[in-house]
């Protein structure tokens, strides 16, 4: 198991917003994207809780049995573990781009899968 640095590790919970996005890479391997509704901890002027909607990447090897990510949807309650990662690049006009990606090193379902799935049905009728 790798070591995780405790200064540069957090966790989300949320509900997904859509369903993750899919990049299959050249080597068989695939990136993916979900973007979670995550409640903020105070109440605004208005009385009322907002959210914050956040994007996380994920990595499934080409090598992959099977993925976590396929049976995700969207709605779905889950808890994400990330660190940090820097994807700094230089694009094809030479300018430097510095992004910080929150990088998935876990995902816990956290609804029984018979909830998932009435869910998966109502949005389909």
């Amino acid at each position: 198991m790798p070591t995780i640095n405790a200064r540069n590790h957090g966790f989300a919970t949320g509900r997904l917003t859509k369903d993750p996005t899919t990049f299959e890479n050249k080597d068989g391997s695939k990136k993916v994207v979900v973007n979670l509704a995550l409640r903020d901890s105070f109440k605004g002027a208005d009385g009322e809780t907002g959210a914050q909607f956040v994007d996380l990447t994920g990595f499934v090897p080409a090598d992959a049995k099977g993925d976590v990510y396929s049976m995700m949807h969207e709605g779905d309650l889950v808890s994400v573990s990330y660190e940090l990662r820097n994807d700094n690049y230089v694009d094809k006009a030479g300018q430097r781009h510095f992004d910080i990606t929150l990088r998935i090193t876990g995902v816990d379902l956290l609804e029984p899968k018979s909830v998932t799935e009435a869910r998966l049905k109502a949005r389909q009728s």
